[in-house]
């Protein structure tokens, strides 16, 4: 009767590897593995021109179709509706770059709700957040529900206005049902208790400065290049208002303007 050889494991100074490659060492065996020391994180791949890529494509949109109106309102006269676009562009870079000084100094993705989570803690981060979906997004969807419904249609009603019931069902299949936005009567001289309402209109237009701070931690160098795509993002943007409203007056007069509900078309 043969007896199988009991195997016996080595340990400390007299463990040969050559003898045992199956086996390892103690040192070896407590050694942590290189995959669970590594941790998972943004690939930095926007840099200078991708930046200002975002800040541009993010603000122009149905502000420039929207707000030429509401300025010429509330301001009067033409000189005084550029001097007030010109105004929101440099208040708009004021904020964006107070967000520039805010990314680089906490420099993770998430913006609005990073840094209250980080000033404030996490219920009013919570907070912000749902305000954001249940508030400020449906309301701005439905400002531009609206002027997609209203250029839509105007030019099949021309030269007679469109009206409101057909501006609602257009909006209503395009996007969602939204509510009646009844335009302020419109004045000719220039009064200071409607400079607010002009900048409101203005500083809608210049909407979404702030939307490079949400890929912060993408940002390759983002202590040079938030600071940099912001400031020429802006200065874009601003020269392109003003030079489309330049286009809107030199084709039309200020009262056309007033008298239309779709100054692009």
């Amino acid at each position: 009767m043969s007896t199988s050889p009991v195997p016996v494991i080595y340990e400390g100074d007299d463990f040969n590897p050559d003898t045992c490659g199956s086996m390892q060492s103690k040192a070896d065996s407590l050694q942590p593995s290189q995959s669970s020391e590594e941790t998972v994180v943004l690939k930095k791949k926007v840099n200078l021109l991708r930046g200002i890529s975002i800040i541009i494509g993010t603000i122009i949109g149905a502000g420039i179709f929207i707000s030429p109106k509401g300025i010429l309102q509330h301001t009067g006269t033409v000189p005084t509706a550029l001097a007030m676009w010109t105004a929101c562009g440099i208040l708009s870079l004021f904020g964006a770059l107070s967000y520039a000084e805010l990314g680089t100094s906490i420099p993770k993705s998430g913006a609005h709700y990073t840094y209250i989570l980080e000033a404030f803690g996490p219920l009013s981060a919570f907070v912000r957040v749902w305000v954001e979906l249940i508030i400020i997004r449906p309301a701005s969807t439905a400002v531009i529900s609206l002027a997609f419904g209203q250029y839509v249609l105007h030019p099949l009603f021309m030269p007679c206005g469109v009206p409101e019931i057909a501006v609602k069902i257009t909006t209503t299949i395009g996007i969602r049902e939204t509510h009646n936005f009844h335009q302020p009567s419109h004045q000719k001289e220039v009064s200071l208790s409607g400079l607010p309402l002009a900048f409101y209109s203005g500083m809608y237009a210049y909407a979404g400065w702030f939307y490079m701070n949400f890929v912060t931690e993408e940002v390759e160098n983002p202590e040079k290049n938030i600071p940099r795509a912001i400031c020429i993002s802006m200065v874009v943007v601003t020269v392109c208002y003003i030079l489309t409203n330049v286009a809107y007056f030199a084709v039309m007069s200020p009262e056309e303007i007033l008298a239309s509900d779709a100054v692009a078309v």
